[in-house]
């Protein structure tokens, strides 16, 4: 009996990827938060908005073919999302890959929809009360 189980024991620690020390809830619970934020930006849903960012949120970006890169701070994001001058569309969010560091989290993933499409790099940390967004890091092309 102790054979069987070293031997199921061992199939699934050669079974799990590389580097993937990280429990399981952490990636579902960073996927989590990384949808949340783009539903949320996409209804311009400030509370939901302000929940998923972390106090120092910043975003960094470039518009495809127009270079340089434009910051903008959480105050600055959180009011421009009011306003109307970002979100408001139905865009598709695709997790291309998740990376878990301890306390830190990448996320590589694409926004399409029918305004715009985005590249991105989010990077997330854990906080006491859960995952927050840190960065949003985007290539941005609009359409149209």
């Amino acid at each position: 009996m102790t054979g069987v189980m070293m031997f199921g024991v061992l199939n699934v620690l050669l079974a799990a990827p590389a580097g993937s020390a990280a429990p399981v809830d952490d990636e579902a619970a960073v996927r989590a938060v990384v949808a949340g934020f783009a539903r949320a930006g996409d209804a311009r849903d400030l509370p939901a908005l302000e929940a998923a960012l972390h106090p120092e949120f910043r975003v960094a970006f470039t518009v495809k073919g127009k270079g340089g890169l434009t910051m903008m701070s959480r105050a600055a994001y959180l009011d421009a999302a009011k306003a109307g001058r970002i979100g408001g569309d139905q865009r598709a969010l695709t997790v291309e890959r998740v990376r878990l560091r301890g306390d830190l989290a990448e996320v590589e993933g694409r926004l399409a929809g029918a305004k715009a499409d985005f590249e991105a790099t989010w990077t997330l940390v854990r906080t006491p009360s859960g995952w927050r967004l840190l960065q949003d890091a985007v290539l941005f092309t609009p359409k149209g």
